[in-house]
């Protein structure tokens, strides 16, 4: 029970969290969960998967970038799987769920939105000692 718990409840509430207080921050550029609660969650999972899945490919693969641009690659690496998740989660579950997730317009919205999101995941990251 004790692994179920910290590796996979708390990171998803913990991205259910980092959504809610993007959201909280970004809603006037157009940062938008729907359902509340029940949609925070499913977009937390759909982040914690691709997170899981891409980010580590993404990091490898941009490691030679990480150096010259002094670690900011990993805010674009955010803006990247934001943009991922957006698109699969509204193009596989917005039917099935009735969630809709939108980031809001154009690149700044995704940076600002990966910036929010890479505080307060590392923030409850390190509260939670996940």
């Amino acid at each position: 029970m004790g692994f179920l718990w910290k590796q996979l409840v708390l990171p998803i509430a913990a991205n259910a969290l980092a959504l809610f207080v993007t959201q909280y921050f970004l809603h006037d550029s157009g940062f938008e969960i729907t359902r509340g609660v029940f949609g925070f969650l499913m977009v937390g999972i759909a982040l914690g998967v691709l997170n899981t899945v891409v980010r580590p490919i993404l990091k490898l693969v941009s490691l030679p970038l990480m150096i010259p641009s002094l670690g900011l690659i990993f805010v674009a690496i955010n803006a990247l799987i934001l943009s991922f998740t957006e698109y699969i989660f509204n193009t596989m579950f917005s039917e099935t769920f009735a969630i809709h997730f939108s980031v809001g317009n154009g690149l700044l919205s995704y940076l600002l939105a990966g910036i929010i999101l890479g505080i307060v995941n590392m923030l409850t990251h390190v509260v939670l000692r996940v």
